[in-house]
């Protein structure tokens, strides 16, 4: 018995030693270490000035998923000027001192597949290939991606994004998405662009990136100003009444306001609908029409139809478009922007950028006879 016991106690001691061991001689079970002389310096550039923390150690540090950085931020692993931030939001200053733990330097991406020589990325009906190592890119992916180009210049680029590929890793993602592609959008450039704004990953059509860091800064500024406007098309069960307004309801706890527009009617079953939203929040679209206006986005899983009346015409509806793979059927149809983004720049020209509708879309247009006429 004695034996038994010293056997148990000896093992126990040297679990915890090992565990001490790699986690820096931390008595802790988390991951990171916060003891200062285990941390590692970032000094802010003049040029990141005003970002967001989380942007700045995501082109510090390189690939991370934005769900763990943003996870280890609010643990108050990291520091600005000495003090502890748990907001992936807070702005760094230029000259600050950012400090983080070590092994996050030492850290990269590991979700999306990146031990495999290659993963498949669906746009519509097609697929392509590309290779992960080190996110070199094929010349047949580089080629396809640069295809989605609609708009470029010094300091922006939009594209048009495919449904099913999400903006950035995160928990759970284990497909390509746009992060790692962005190296074929980088084109006269040495840098990637920058992503400054989200699309969901179901939904496809206009994105737009800024080629460097100025451009990003000054790009987050105008959308919080609301100088940047959206326009989205979508088709949704039901008529909407009255067939134009302003919904105002909050998401997240969140002000969120969204202007529609009936476009066009197929009888009582579907409504083609124009929306812009005023301001950005996380699925506020689907969330407005499905609870505010009742007529939830075709293909909208996340928040299908509720009574029996609406699922009839959602299968009335799938039945007429023989659906078998249910995408969304909502599409970033355009995007305005001033091109000259610098300050006090005067007067702003103005440029508005169109993405064409993505197959099952145009395929659904056609069937119901809408005419992208109608829009405009």
């Amino acid at each position: 018995m004695l034996n038994v016991l010293s056997t148990a106690r000896h093992f126990v001691a040297v679990v915890g030693f090992l565990r001490r061991r790699r986690h820096g001689g931390c008595f802790l079970s988390k991951p990171f270490c916060t003891r200062v002389e285990e941390q590692g310096k970032l000094i802010v550039s003049e040029t990141e000035d005003d970002t967001r923390l989380d942007r700045f150690l995501r082109r510090r540090i390189g690939r991370l998923p934005q769900s763990l950085l943003e996870k280890y931020i609010r643990r108050g692993v990291v520091k600005i000027d000495g003090q502890v931030v748990k907001k992936a939001g807070e702005r760094v200053r230029s000259s600050s001192v950012v400090y983080i733990p070590r092994q996050l330097e030492s850290l990269e991406e590991t979700t999306g597949d990146d031990n495999v020589e290659s993963s498949r990325l669906h746009q519509g009906d097609g697929a392509m290939m590309m290779d992960r190592k080190k996110t070199t890119l094929s010349t047949q992916v580089t080629n396809r991606v640069q295809s989605w180009v609609l708009y470029k210049d010094n300091n922006l680029l939009v594209i048009n994004k495919p449904p099913n590929l999400a903006c950035q890793g995160g928990s759970g993602l284990k497909d390509t998405h746009l992060g790692t592609l962005l190296p074929a959008l980088s084109l006269d450039n040495e840098e990637p662009p920058k992503l400054v704004h989200r699309l969901d990953k179901e939904v496809s059509g206009t994105l737009l990136l800024a080629r460097n860091a100025f451009a990003a800064k000054r790009v987050a500024l105008l959308f919080q100003q609301r100088q940047i406007a959206k326009v989205y098309w979508a088709l949704v069960i039901g008529n909407p009444l009255p067939t134009q307004g302003e919904i105002r309801k909050a998401v997240d706890e969140k002000a969120a306001v969204t202007r529609y527009r009936v476009v066009k009617k197929l009888h009582s079953v579907a409504s083609w609908l124009e929306l812009e939203p005023i301001t950005g929040r996380k699925r506020q679209l689907r969330i407005h029409c499905a609870q505010v206006l009742h007529c939830p986005i075709f293909g909208d899983e996340k928040h299908p139809p509720l009574d029996e009346a609406t699922q009839g015409k959602y299968r009335g509806l799938s039945h007429l478009l023989m659906q078998r793979d249910k995408p969304i059927y909502l599409h970033a149809h355009s995007i305005s922007f001033p091109t000259n983004i610098e300050e006090n720049s005067e007067p702003k020209r103005w440029k508005t950028i169109v993405a064409p509708l993505p197959f099952h879309m145009e395929n659904a247009w056609n069937i119901l006879g809408f005419s992208q006429n109608n829009a405009y």
